[in-house]
Parts: C-alpha cells; structure tokens; sequence
C-alpha cells in the first residue's frame, strides 16, 4: 500500500552517529589530557580536578550524546517547519479576491499541487489541497471538501505528534541517566562501611566518601540541568509544528472551501411538469420554503411554487434537524451534538423546549442558562441561514400549541430575521398531502406523535364544487381543525425510554449486565432505537449492538418482540384513540390519517386497524407530508390570498389544475406570384 508523505522524514539513526562523534571526539580527548596533570602544583588544580569529576563522568558523557542526538532531531525539524511554511508563497490556490473554483477547476488545481510535492518536496499544505480538490472532483460537495480538510489535517497532525516519540524518550532517558549515576554514587559510598575501608585514617576515609557522594550528585545535576533547557525546545517545536497544521487548515478554508462555486443547476424545459410551465412567471422564479417544526425535529423543502420541493439539509447533510441543543462547550450547538448527548449527559442538553414556551422552565449548565424562548431563538438562528436567500416561508407547528405560544413563536421567529409569511396546524398541512392524492368529503383523524406528546386531531375536509363526485378533482376545499387532544405520556420519547428498560432487561438475563448503569453504553442504545422502529414497521428483524468498556452484547429483536416490550404504551394509546375515532364517527368519520413518526411507533398501526371499520380506510403519510402540505401553502400566503397568520381554518384553498397549453398554429405559406 502507498502512503502520499506529506513531510520529509528525519533520519534519527544517522544524526544519533554524528551526536556520538561530536560527543566523543570532544569528551575524551579531554579527558586524556586532564589525565595527564597540565596544572599540578598551581591554585587550578583542585579546581580543574573537582571540574572533571563533575562534567566529564561516564554518565554525563552519555547525557551529552543524548543531548546533542535530541538536539539535532529538533534542529532538523525546526528546518522542516521553516520548509513547509514556504508552501503558502507557491500559489497553489487563487488568492485574488473574488476568485471563485469552479468543479472543472478542480483536477487542474489538484495536478499542480501534485507538480510542486514533485518538485519541490512533500507539504503538508499541497498535500491537503490535493486531497480536498480530488474530493470535490469526485463529489462536487462543499461539506465533503471541508471534511477532508479536517479530516487529514488531524491526520497530519497526529504525525507530527508519532514522529516526536524519540524525542519525548530522550528527554525522559537524560534524568533516568543522572538518576542511575546517582544510585552509582550513593552505592559506593555505602560500601565504605565494609571492613577493609574502616581501617583507613579518618581523612582518607571521608575523602573517598565525599568523592563518592559527589558523584551521586554531580550526576543527577548535569542531567537536570540538560533536561531543562531540552524540554523549552520540545515544547517551542510542538508549538510551531501545531501553528503550522491551523494555518495549513485556515489557508485551505478561506482559499478553497469558502471559494467553491457550485450553484444548484437548474431543471431543463422537458424536465419541468406542465404544472410549473402553466404558472405565472413570477410564481415559478419564487423560492419558497415549507418548514415542519414540532418537539422532535425541523424538516424543510423548498423550490418555486408547482415543482416538487426539494429537501434542505439543515443538519450538515442530514435533512433532519433534531430539536435539541448542546451546551457542553463554550457556545450552544443545535442538531445532533445535543441528540448525543441527551442520554449521556441529560443535564447539558436543552430539549422538550416548543411545548414550554411561555413557561418558566430553565435549563442551566456552567455558563449556560437557557429558557425556551432562548432555545428557539437559537434555533432560528440556525435556519436563518438556510431561509436567507428563499422568498418566503410557511410553518407546520404542532397542532397542541396554544395561541399564546404560536405569537410567542411568531415574535421570536420575526426578532430572527424569518421571512414568515404564515402557519398551519400540523393536521392540516398533513391532510391537504393526502387530499390531493385521494379526495373525499368529511372528517379525518389525523394522529400525529413528536417527542412531547402523541396528539389526535379531527380535520373537517370540504370539497368547494356543488358538483364534485369521489373520483373528480375539485378545484377548492375548506379545512377545519375542531379538535387536538395531545397526550404527553404517549410521545415518542416515552416509547424509546420503554425500549430502553426493556433491552436493559434482555441484557441482565441474558448477560448479568444493565447497561443502563454506563451512560456510553445507555447513548449508543439510544442512537440505534430510530433502525429499531423503522424495521418493527416494516416487518423485519434488527440488530442492536451495545457495548460499554468492560462488556458487549448483540442482541436480535423480532417485531413482536418489540410490540411486545411496548404493550403498556399501546393500550394506553388503543385506548385514546378509541374515544377520538368515536368521536370523528359521530360525525362520519371518512379517512384516518398516520403520520410517519406515528406510524413507526410498534403496534399502532395494527391498533387502528382494530378500531376502525373496513370502509375506513387507513392512510400512513410520507415522511415529509407536513414540509410538503405547507410548501403548497406557501404560494397562497405570498400572494395575498390567505392573511400572513396562523390559520387554524382554511376556507377554498385553489387545488391548482393546470390549463392546457394552447395549440400552436402553424403558419401557412403564402406564395406570392408576380
């Protein structure tokens, strides 16, 4: 396998012969000199005799070769620093200001720095631009490019860090050489206890003593004293080779990621549906953008008026914005850093925060002290980005929202700079998706479930045409939301902690193990429970995976197994859902619609299915139903036809049918004779 180097090596074997040399050729031919008496009978001789035995021992002459051998490793990297930093002067990137890199520049981009590696030696800084400008070749994605930068400049960083273990041992090695002389010196000393030395005069004895002694401790302080000036040096170095890994990092970020050109291409004539071409011109050069918001997560699509919308990742490239917020670091971090977290370290996680609003809730970690009103201007803060450049945008709120809450979330949202043109409850938005697939007259169930609470609410459907017959479109309908019933103990988070207790309980029997009492292994858990819903509903076998420091275990979960662990929360939910389809019956009760967090929760489907008669029909909603009914919504609200609020009763909203294109006459050829 080929490793691309992005630093010149440096060659320690080599450099620990030139360290022996140097030492050695300076060591002992002064040694043989002294040896010799130069300054017998003068006032130098105790002083040059004392000044031998103190610098020119066999383990001092050791920590000098170790010495000079760490020295010169830190010489030859100190010039490989200087080295690399000649790399931001090549011009491997256009610094010019408004440059732009266009997908086609990036192969030609990548071959130079390929070149000047070649040329010139291997950098740290070609090295990254090559692989990040290969990265956006392959995938044309501005967040892949800025991960690979990261990516391998923690990589490079951790070389630089591997390559410094010589060095770290001789800075260890030096004091354990002036340790070991000591333990020399003080052994010699003890062995002027024995018999044939307590025979000597009393000054020859504490003569060799003393001497004795003064090796012990002349030994640890040369050592010391090496060593000190040795670790300035380490530390200096790490500090250079670490500047040089951020700047590399902040040169690629401010020269190539920030610098990327890639807009989103537009569709061709063919490609755009009869829908889009039949609309005003301006209604199709609007950007509009539905946003569903509820307890659990933020969804958004967007694209003009009559085309299928278009996703938005509001999470990195994850669609889903969970509805959580981190406050473990220095500032709040919205989406998946607080979902990490939230059964690791609950007490740094601020979440649950749309059903608070107007409350007097707190969540406070260090610095940190957060209301509900806070946490949602953060999160709007968040999307103010992604809606910055849209025309408009219409909110899918939870349908167990009061009115209070909705004008706090309509102030908070205004304060953050939200093009807000309206809001629907989430029922609504959900059955105008299912409307347009399948129309009908009458009331639906709609039941929807968030983290805070599984809600049923009735929706009264009117087709606005006097003579719509079922498998006609009618060109209008009327929505009226008559009832919301949330239920707080049978939301989505109150299911995953069921399953948490319940796999903890497998884990015992089968193992001896909770896994519960090891948070690492409570969050990983946690994570997995989102595969563990999806395949119930599908009908299939999962794996879990949970694993702490001291143990592991793979657990295989039918669905039954999981309905099973859930049959409490089921027939609490049976029997809500009981009363509100009694209710919608009394009133001719026509559709019963899931949305699809409700649809995942294990059994309810089946539980429906048992409530309702077989003229009923059950209707599970995609994925996006409440981004994608308040997307069609949003056209509405940006013309005028519906006023800019919350509207909890819609009255003939257009259902748009488009009018065939006019047929083109074709010129007739006139031929003019003389």
């Amino acid at each position: 396998m080929t490793v691309n180097q992005s630093q010149r090596r440096t060659r320690e074997w080599p450099l620990l012969l030139l360290a022996l040399a140097l030492v050695l050729s300076v060591c002992l031919p002064l040694r043989q000199w002294l040896a010799t008496e130069p300054f017998a009978g003068t006032n130098y001789e105790g002083l040059v005799e004392r000044g031998e035995r103190l610098l020119l021992g066999p383990e001092q002459i050791a920590c000098y070769v170790f010495f000079t051998w760490a020295c010169l490793i830190l010489v030859g990297r100190y010039r490989e620093v200087r080295r690399q930093r000649r790399a931001f002067q090549l011009g491997l990137l256009p610094t010019e200001e408004g440059a732009r890199i266009l997908p086609e520049d990036a192969r030609p981009l990548m071959r130079k720095a390929e070149q000047i590696n070649q040329q010139r030696g291997p950098f740290i800084l070609a090295n990254l631009i090559r692989l990040a400008l290969g990265k956006y070749a392959i995938t044309r994605s501005s967040p892949d490019v800025s991960e690979t930068v990261k990516t391998q400049a923690q990589v490079d960083l951790g070389r630089l860090v591997a390559t410094m273990a010589t060095v770290q041992y001789l800075a260890w090695a030096i004091p354990a050489i002036g340790f070991l002389g000591t333990v020399r010196g003080l052994a010699m000393s003890l062995t002027m206890a024995s018999a044939d030395k307590v025979a000597l005069p009393t000054s020859e004895f504490l003569k060799q003593a003393t001497g004795h002694l003064n090796v012990a401790f002349d030994c640890t302080l040369v050592a010391l004293a090496l060593s000190v000036p040795l670790m300035f040096l380490i530390h200096q170095l790490q500090r250079d080779e670490e500047e040089l890994i951020i700047d590399s990092q902040q040169f690629c970020l401010e020269h190539l990621v920030n610098r990327i050109y890639d807009p989103e291409p537009l569709p061709e004539e063919d490609e755009v549906p009869a829908a889009a071409r039949s609309l005003h011109r301006k209604d199709r050069a609007m950007n509009l953008i539905g946003l569903e918001l509820n307890s659990t997560r933020a969804r958004a699509l967007s694209g003009p008026a009559g085309i299928r919308p278009h996703s938005v990742p509001l999470d990195g490239r994850d669609a889903d914005l969970p509805m959580t917020i981190s406050l473990k670091g220095r500032n709040p971090e919205v989406g998946r850093a607080g979902l990490s977290l939230c059964r690791r370290m609950p007490h740094l996680v601020c979440d649950l925060f749309i059903p608070r609003l107007g409350t007097n809730h707190e969540w406070q970690a260090g610095r940190h002290t957060f209301d509900a009103a806070k946490a949602l201007s953060v999160v709007f803060e968040h999307l103010r980005g992604v809606c910055s450049s849209a025309n408009g945008l219409a909110l899918c709120l939870p349908s167990y929202l009061t009115r209070e809450q909705i004008d706090w979330l309509w102030k908070l949202a205004s304060k953050a700079k939200l093009p807000l043109l309206g809001s629907v409850p989430a029922a609504i938005a959900q059955v105008l998706v299912a409307f347009k697939s399948t129309p009908w007259s009458g009331p639906a169930l709609v039941v929807d479930a968030d983290d805070h609470a599984l809600t049923f609410s009735i929706v009264n459907v009117t087709a606005n045409e006097d003579d719509w017959q079922p498998g006609q479109k009618p060109r209008s309908l009327s929505l009226l939301q008559t009832l919301a019933l949330p239920l707080p103990r049978l939301g989505i988070r109150a299911w995953k902690a069921r399953l948490i207790d319940a796999i903890a309980d497998r884990c015992v029997r089968h193992s001896r193990w909770d896994l519960r009492d090891s948070a690492d292994a409570e969050q990983m858990l946690f994570d997995q429970l989102d595969d563990v819903l999806e395949a119930a509903r599908r009908e299939q076998m999962v794996e879990v995976v949970v694993q702490s420091a001291h143990w592991c275990q793979n657990l295989i979960l039918r669905p039954d197994e999981v309905r099973g662990f859930c049959a409490a929360l089921l027939k609490g939910t049976a029997d809500n859902l009981h009363q509100a389809f009694s209710v919608g019956e009394a009133n001719g009760l026509q559709r019963i619609l899931l949305s699809w967090s409700a649809a995942r929760l294990p059994g309810l489907v089946d539980a429906a299915h048992e409530e309702t008669e077989e003229e009923i029909p059950i209707i599970a909603l995609p994925e996006d139903a409440g981004a994608l009914g308040t997307h069609d919504l949003a056209i509405f609200f940006h013309r005028g036809e519906f006023p800019r609020e919350h509207l909890e009763a819609i009255v003939r909203c257009p259902l748009h049918v488009p009018p065939q294109p006019k047929q083109k006459e074709k010129k007739r050829r006139r031929f003019l004779g003389l």
